[in-house]
């Protein structure tokens, strides 16, 4: 039996009450994700190590991005997003927003509007798997070709098999059969981590 290391990593000093629910959340999506296998996901709050197969950033909103930082020359996602992931090589890091922009409205200009508020903690568990699909398969090929047409091998397209590979998710997003394959044959190959 093969337990994988996760580290949820607080940057934005959440209270213990929030890491306990948010810590609960993801810990019970990688549990289902496991369920039917002999492996599993041990879910822990604090630093990365080089020895954690997913390391998790936890970031105010994309302005305060740690990933920003780590790659200054990153595409910045849209500020609608829960989450984002950017690989460089091998090398992969991921984080989760607090704030993100809700029902958003894109203007003329491509800039977008609408209002911020918190994204809920329940979310996170559907944010975290979602995240770690893009961040332990880091080849996984874009979901538009060079064209802008639509690539069905995308991970948010048909390959991913919908549920949590799909470009939004949440609390009520259902994890599909493939998700679960994705996610394990993503575990089972080491890629190191932002930390």
């Amino acid at each position: 039996m093969t337990t994988y290391s996760v580290k949820l990593v607080n940057r934005d000093g959440l209270s213990d009450d929030d890491q306990n629910k948010i810590q609960t959340s993801v810990q019970a999506k990688f549990d289902e994700a496991f369920g039917e296998t002999n492996n599993g996901v041990s879910v822990r709050r604090g630093a990365g190590t080089q020895t954690d197969n997913l390391v998790i950033h936890f970031v105010r909103d994309i302005p305060n991005s740690y990933l920003r930082r780590r790659f200054p020359g990153m595409t910045e996602p849209p500020p609608f997003v829960g989450g984002h992931t950017h690989s460089h090589g091998a090398l992969s890091g991921s984080e989760l927003y607090r704030f993100a922009l809700f029902n958003p409205v894109r203007q003329a200009d491509g800039s977008y509007t609408g209002h911020i508020r918190r994204i809920p903690l329940s979310d996170y568990g559907a944010l975290a798997i979602h995240e770690a699909l893009h961040n332990l398969l880091p080849f996984w090929p874009n979901d538009t070709n060079h064209d802008g047409a639509p690539n069905p091998g995308g991970l948010h397209n048909a390959a991913g098999g919908g549920g949590l590979a799909s470009a939004r998710v949440g609390r009520h997003t259902t994890m599909t059969d493939t998700n679960k394959v994705l996610i394990r044959r993503g575990f089972s190959v080491r890629n190191p981590q932002v930390l």
